[in-house]
């Protein structure tokens, strides 16, 4: 028969399974905060939110056809409300059906995004988490993925840079994958045609992240016949 502190100690250890799995299982299910406070904003601030983005795009839509600078200023608050109220309906797409309540954040040089999962019973919330910067050359915008995970626990990173390949087939934006130091480095151009009727290129020259907002900027030029 086993000893009294055997028993013990196995039910110690069980006791201590269950509460990790519990924490697992909560964190997974609940999100990080910056996902829970973005489900919580109404549809009518979303959708003031998400116009006021629509219109800044065209704006610098035009102002690009017009000029030869131009500049965009996205808070995380517009493009999650640009998000909710315009993605799934104007762009339906690139918005995968096994997803809703994609939301973003931006901190530091970072961009956090989070989902939460509708296959299978156990509603997953995802946060996946890369640092969004230029290179040094001027001649791509780098996607570098650092973490990709539902609550406590890690997935393969493989497995977010194939869904993200995925969600922009179809779109004017090639994304290649390299690796750089361990770590996924996605790797997009700088240049980008307008409508083909306005025989306009813009070119990305500054990128970064401040103070919750992405700040974007670049010029514009006739594309060569």
């Amino acid at each position: 028969m086993l000893s009294r502190k055997i028993w013990i100690g196995i039910c110690v250890f069980l006791f201590l399974v269950v509460i990790v799995a519990f924490a697992c299982y909560r964190s997974s299910i609940r999100g990080p905060q910056f996902y829970r406070e973005a489900i919580q904003v109404d549809s009518g601030q979303n959708t003031v939110l998400g116009e006021a983005l629509e219109n800044d795009f065209l704006n610098a839509h035009n102002t690009a056809i017009r000029e030869s600078n131009w500049n965009m200023v996205i808070s995380d608050e517009q493009l999650n409300g640009w998000i909710a109220t315009h993605l799934a309906k104007k762009y339906a797409r690139y918005y995968p059906r096994q997803i809703e309540n994609l939301c973003t954040s931006f901190a530091g040089n970072r961009i956090r995004i989070a989902f939460k999962v509708k296959q299978g019973w156990i509603p997953l919330v995802v946060t996946i988490q890369a640092d969004l910067f230029m290179t040094g050359d001027e001649q791509n915008i780098a996607l570098r993925l650092e973490k990709m995970g539902t609550g406590y626990i890690p997935f393969p990173k493989k497995q977010a840079t194939e869904r993200i390949s995925k969600a922009m087939d179809g779109s004017d934006i090639s994304i290649l994958w390299t690796t750089e130091q361990g770590q996924p480095l996605g790797l997009m151009p700088v240049q980008f045609d307008l409508a083909k009727k306005t025989k306009r290129r813009i070119i990305v020259t500054h990128l970064s992240i401040q103070d919750r907002k992405l700040i974007v900027a670049g010029t514009a030029a006739d594309i060569p016949e």
